[in-house]
C-alpha cells in the first residue's frame, strides 16, 4: 500500500530528522541491522546541529525505528518493531509516489469500512452538542468553499467527520483514526483546488447531516457510503491527472 508522497507536516527541527531519517530508510530500502551515517554527516544532511540529530535519533529510537548502540552507531530495526501509530512512521511505510492512485483507493476503502458504521452511530446517538459541532463544521465548510481556501476546507471537512466520530460514542474508532489525520488531511486538501469538487462533497455532507440531525440509521448509512464512493471516484480523477501533469513536465526537464 502506497499514500501521496507529502509527508506529516515538520514542526522542528527534530521533526525534520525524523522524517528526513525514516525517508531515507524506506526511499533506499535500508535492511534491518543498516548502520545509518555519522550524526555529523545526518547534520550535514539536514542543516541540523548534532545535537539535533542526536534528539532525531532518540526520538525514532522510541518509536522502534533503530538502535542506538555506543561505540557501534545507529542501526535500523525491523518494521515489524517500528510504531504504526505514529502519523511520520505511518507516512513513511505507505509511501510510494508510483501507486498513489491504488494508495487513495484503499484508504477511502478504509474509511468506508469504519465510517458508515460511524455514521449509523451517530444517527443512533447524537445530542444537541453533536449537531451543533456538526452545523459549525458544514458552515466552515461552506465559507472555505465560496473563497477557495483549501486550507480552510480541508480543516472543516475533518472537523465535520471528526464531530460525527463524537456522535457515534465510541473512543476506540476515535483513537484508530487519529495517526491517519496527515494522510486524510493531504487527500482532502489536493482535489479542493477544484469548485466543483468541493460542491459535490458539500451535497453529500448535507444528506449526512439531514439523516443524522433526523435519526435516520439507515439513511446516514447511505449517505455516508455514497459520499465514499464519490470521494474515491474524485481522488481516482485527481490522482491520475496529477500523475500525468508530473509526468509532462519530466518528459520537459
Amino acid at each position: 500500500m502506497s499514500l501521496p508522497v507529502q509527508t506529516p507536516p515538520v514542526h522542528s527541527a527534530v521533526d525534520l530528522v525524523v522524517a528526513g531519517v525514516l525517508e531515507t530508510i524506506v526511499g533506499d530500502a535500508l535492511r534491518p541491522g543498516s548502520v545509518l551515517p555519522p550524526e555529523s554527516d545526518l547534520g550535514r544532511q539536514f542543516g541540523v546541529s548534532r545535537l539535533t540529530v542526536r534528539e532525531g535519533m532518540k526520538a525514532l529510537s522510541t518509536l522502534g525505528v533503530v538502535t542506538i548502540e555506543r561505540g557501534r552507531g545507529t542501526s535500523v530495526n525491523p518494521e515489524t518493531h517500528w510504531s504504526r501509530f505514529d502519523p511520520a512512521v505511518l507516512a513513511a511505510l505507505v509511501r510510494s509516489p508510483a501507486d498513489d492512485v491504488e494508495a487513495s483507493r484503499q484508504l477511502v476503502e478504509a474509511r468506508r469500512l469504519v465510517e458508515v458504521g460511524v455514521a449509523a452511530l451517530a444517527a443512533e446517538r447524537r445530542e444537541e452538542p453533536h449537531l451543533g459541532a456538526l452545523d459549525d463544521a458544514m458552515a466552515a465548510m461552506w465559507s472555505a468553499h465560496e473563497t477557495a481556501d483549501c486550507d480552510a476546507w480541508a480543516a472543516a471537512d475533518l472537523a465535520f467527520h471528526d464531530a460525527l466520530m463524537d456522535a457515534a460514542g465510541n473512543a476506540f474508532i476515535t483513537v484508530l483514526f487519529v495517526p491517519l489525520g496527515e494522510l486524510l488531511r493531504i487527500d482532502r486538501h489536493g482535489p479542493a483546488d477544484v469548485s466543483e469538487n468541493r460542491r459535490r462533497a458539500l451535497t453529500w455532507h448535507q444528506r449526512i447531516l439531514d439523516a443524522v440531525q433526523a435519526g435516520d440509521v439507515v439513511g446516514a448509512r447511505a449517505a455516508m457510503d455514497g459520499h465514499l464512493r464519490d470521494t474515491e471516484e474524485i481522488l481516482t480523477a485527481w490522482r491520475s491527472s496529477s500523475r500525468a501533469s508530473a509526468a509532462e513536465v519530466g518528459s520537459r526537464s
